[in-house]
């Protein structure tokens, strides 16, 4: 029978280092990125099925100097990351097995994989309803990454885009009581003058506490030349800005420190903003990376400062900017310094899809999760999988709270 034959298994999968330092991959990434490749030949005896795997071994390029680097190097299995090599982005291993075992394995992987997938589906379902009523029950101005229909916009909400061929927007009556400001430029941003749309606005706007500054093209940086034009043709919101959001527009290191002079700041969100091209490849290790003074200083400088966002898309990306922009160093400094000695405890954020305030009670976030499971529950278009675990969700939790009250 076939599935009593021995066949020769190649696992190629990411490491835990190289460019994928500091990963911790669930079982489901595993298994999503790693390639599993079977023998065509299968084998009578474990013996023949060894020598096979030995040959294979010696052809593979991740095995160069196997020999020399292992001990027992001919004993099954046959790893690449027993070699040490850190710098490897992925490893490879090869091994023998029964033909039914690796089916089984493989059979036991591809269910796993559609329960974290429904899992995954209904976690992000959870999420999105939770961010909806956190962002209601916060009742402020609101911006998802990407948009997102509970979201609130500024009370001012200019999209360059939408400006058509005219190169200047006109500056409401009530300007000057306006609040909250969303500039949106879809050109890249040249040499900042005064006569500039956005500074027309600022000028206008004498009440304004919340900016944010979006850009459509990703080569835009924030200059230092930039916030002194701010600062120049509004002088007021150097004192009034409670929240500046520049949120996926690279400011250059210089520029942070320019942000401090906003004194009264609560919230800055620089959310992908720490660009690598100010890296020194030619640094010195123990060198400061190029953000890490400055964004000192600038917390330092800023002593109202409640929450501050600097997600960077995914871990990966989050582990750049921690290696060339941002260090992890400075990262733990910061989170000291938002603890001042008034006892104020203020948070940094590394969600990129712009995380709303929390539930101020245990009670209000109990009750909004209750919603969210039996709204997804109730939901005909959703795959019958996600539908019946968030059913069996939220009856655990109900079960849970009941308990809780007996007690």
């Amino acid at each position: 029978m076939s599935d009593e034959k021995y066949v020769v298994v190649t696992t190629t999968y990411p490491s835990t280092y190289g460019c994928h330092r500091g990963m911790k991959w669930s079982r489901a990434d595993m298994i999503r990125r790693s390639d599993v490749e079977l023998s065509d030949q299968m084998y009578n005896t474990f013996d023949e099925a060894a020598d096979a795997a030995l040959e294979k071994r010696n052809d593979n390029c991740s095995f160069e100097c196997y020999d020399e680097c292992v001990d027992d190097a001919d004993e099954l299995p046959f790893r690449s990351a027993a070699m040490g090599n850190y710098d490897n982005d992925e490893e490879v291993t090869i091994q023998v097995m029964l033909k039914k075992d690796i089916d089984e394995q493989i059979h036991s992987d591809q269910e796993h994989l559609q329960k974290a997938g429904t899992k995954l589906h209904l976690n992000a379902l959870i999420k999105s309803h939770l961010f909806g009523i956190r962002i209601k029950d916060a009742g402020g101005v609101h911006y998802s990454y990407p948009p997102k229909p509970y979201d609130i916009p500024a009370e001012l909400d200019i999209d360059e885009k939408e400006m058509g061929e005219c190169t200047t927007v006109d500056v409401p009556e009530n300007s000057s009581s306006i609040k909250s400001l969303m500039y949106a430029f879809s050109t890249r941003l040249q040499e900042p003058h005064k006569d500039h749309s956005l500074f027309k606005l600022l000028r206008a706007c004498e009440s304004l506490e919340e900016l944010y500054i979006r850009s459509d093209d990703v080569n835009d940086n924030l200059s230092v030349e930039f916030f002194e034009m701010m600062q120049k043709e509004a002088p007021h919101i150097v004192k009034s800005l409670r929240v500046l959001s520049l949120a996926r527009i690279h400011v250059d290191p210089e520029a942070i420190e320019r942000i401090s002079l906003f004194q009264n700041l609560e919230r800055l969100d620089l959310t992908d903003c720490f660009s690598v091209d100010h890296y020194n490849d030619f640094a010195d290790e123990n060198e400061p990376l190029p953000y890490d003074n400055v964004m000192i200083s600038c917390i330092e400088a800023l002593p109202k400062l409640k929450r501050l966002d600097i997600g960077n898309k995914d871990q990966e990306n989050q582990r750049y900017m921690h290696d060339y922009s941002l260090s992890r160093d400075c990262l733990y400094a910061l989170s000291s310094l938002m603890e001042d000695e008034k006892d104020h405890i203020g948070i940094i954020t590394r969600d990129e899809s712009n995380e709303p305030d929390k539930f101020k009670t245990t009670e209000r976030a109990d009750a909004a999760r209750a919603d969210a499971l039996l709204t997804i529950w109730k939901q005909d278009d959703l795959p019958i999988g996600v539908r019946n675990l968030a059913q069996t969700m939220h009856k655990n939790d109900a079960a849970k709270h009941r308990s809780k009250r007996k007690r």
